[in-house]
């Protein structure tokens, strides 16, 4: 039975340098063994007349995925790290191959190639759950040796236009955010760390000899690694200080700058198992004890005084350009102050954050809230709240507007991973009320859920840290609805008021 078993790269995952898997025809069919990285006690790991290869190590060490036609069609199995336990994982398909394990151990990315076009393909790690992240374009594409990023997301693999182009691409799980990594490459393997892929360059160009190169995903820049024009399907060791890599024939150990190679074995395609690793980084990240409650008074909220309207200076020490008079941030609401509108100061407000089982609570409480001015509504609109004049009590809604940064366990295309997002907010409506007394203005208070707000938005388990970057309450603009945001203005913001 003949098979052409390809020579994919595999993701590295970081820890001890343990042994490394490879395939080798040593005894006459193409069998999978594991060496020690000094080339001592060589095991032979799988024993088959059908040709097995493209081996590749669990991030724990203690699985193996790999390539076997063992039904006449290449297919994807999984063995223990003895060779035990052998289980097919996928079937039917004319081709699965170059296996590569998700750092979490829970799922497998895989090339099959079916009648016309390749895909690249994840399933669980017992073969259910089989679907395509991305499908080639046209039959003269094809994409080939993925592998997984020992920090989860992203795959990188390469893209082939045989003869003409190999190029460095990464793709997120989720078949997102395909990004070209190099113009030029095949066969790539991530360094354990997650900030550089090695890989097999077959093109000359004017600053990098043909042979392994290794290229920073962050900046883009590409490095040659001297001395390897005949080394190809480079893997990172876990500790990341080596390379292996073979010439078709043989595997080699060496430095990332080309130094101090070594003989390891007769065979191809390693893949370098890593022992001891160390916590998969989606299990951890630093967090507090507890964090609750938080309760934020309330100021009003003046627009910032930029350089270019500046027209007075603030007194020394702080003597920086300042505006004169300030500017409140909304035109339709303002509290009583003697100095200001001849009305006594009463206005009191604060937001209280408060944990509660699964969710987070937000109390809301102001009071003295009145219209700045009066807002005639438009022909036959009802609920224009001030219509009755400047300083009348507010009677519409206000909105708490709170600007959140989250770090949480629920990122990535598992939404099992930590991660932090961009400064967002989490609008919701305040009710007013006028009371019955002429000398203060309306009271605005209301209690709601972030969960309310957006279902789902916080989950028990996933350990939340909502950072308040601010607590906003903007008014409900000139038709006192909190939901129409377009018209809605800064009312008052986290603060102190200092006598």
């Amino acid at each position: 039975m003949a098979l052409l078993l390809p020579l994919p790269a595999r993701a590295s995952f970081p820890g001890q340098n343990g042994r490394i898997a490879y395939q080798s025809v040593q005894d006459g069919n193409a069998e999978i063994y594991s060496v020690n990285p000094d080339g001592t006690n060589p095991t032979r790991l799988t024993n088959d007349p059908a040709p097995d290869g493209t081996p590749a190590w669990s991030r724990d060490g203690t699985k193996i995925v790999f390539t076997s036609a063992r039904d006449n069609h290449n297919h994807i199995f999984s063995m223990n790290a003895d060779g035990a336990g052998v289980t097919q994982l996928t079937f039917g398909s004319p081709s699965d191959e170059e296996p590569t394990w998700a750092p979490e151990g829970t799922h497998v990315a895989y090339r099959s190639v079916p009648i016309t076009t390749d895909a690249l393909m994840i399933m669980n790690a017992d073969g259910t759950g089989q679907h395509s992240i991305r499908t080639s374009s046209t039959s003269s594409y094809s994409d080939r040796a993925p592998a997984w990023s020992p920090t989860g997301e992203p795959i990188t693999f390469d893209i082939r236009n045989e003869p003409s182009s190999h190029e460095i691409w990464t793709i997120s799980p989720d078949g997102s955010h395909l990004i070209r990594v190099t113009i030029d490459g095949s066969r790539p393997d991530w360094s354990p760390d997650g900030t550089r892929i090695v890989f097999d360059s077959q093109r000359a160009f004017a600053y990098r000899d043909k042979g392994l190169a290794i290229v920073n995903v962050q900046t883009g820049a590409e490095t040659g690694i001297p001395n390897t024009t005949d080394l190809t399907d480079p893997v990172w060791s876990p500790d990341g200080t080596r390379v292996a890599a073979t010439d078709g024939t043989y595997i080699y150990t060496l430095n990332p700058d080309g130094t101090d190679r070594r003989l390891v074995a007769e065979g191809t395609a390693p893949s370098w198992q890593a022992l001891d690793p160390p916590p998969y980084p989606g299990q951890t990240y630093p967090r507090p004890r507890g964090a609750t409650p938080m309760q934020v008074a309330l100021v009003p909220e003046y627009l910032e005084c930029n350089g270019s309207a500046s027209n007075d200076t603030h007194g020394a020490p702080l003597a920086f350009p300042s505006c004169s008079p300030p500017q409140l941030g909304t035109w339709n609401l303002t509290m009583g102050t003697p100095d200001a509108n001849g009305a006594g100061s009463r206005f009191i407000g604060s937001l209280v954050f408060r944990v509660v089982t699964g969710d987070v609570r937000v109390e809301s409480y102001l009071t003295d809230v009145r219209c700045k001015s009066t807002v005639e509504p438009d022909p036959g609109t009802e609920g224009f709240p001030c219509r009755a004049g400047e300083m009348a009590d507010y009677v519409g809604e206000i909105q708490g507007y709170p600007l959140v940064r989250i770090t949480d366990m629920r990122n990535g295309w598992q939404a099992n991973q930590p991660g932090t997002t961009a400064n967002l907010r989490f609008p919701f409506a305040i009710p007013c009320v006028a009371t019955a007394s002429d000398s203060v203005g309306s009271t605005c208070s209301g209690s709601t859920t972030f969960n309310s707000v957006v279902p789902g938005a916080i989950q028990a388990g996933a350990r939340s840290v909502w950072a308040i970057q601010r607590a906003d309450v903007y008014d409900g603009g000139a038709d006192g609805v909190a939901s129409t945001q377009s018209n809605n203005g800064p009312f008052v913001t986290q603060g102190l008021f200092v006598p």
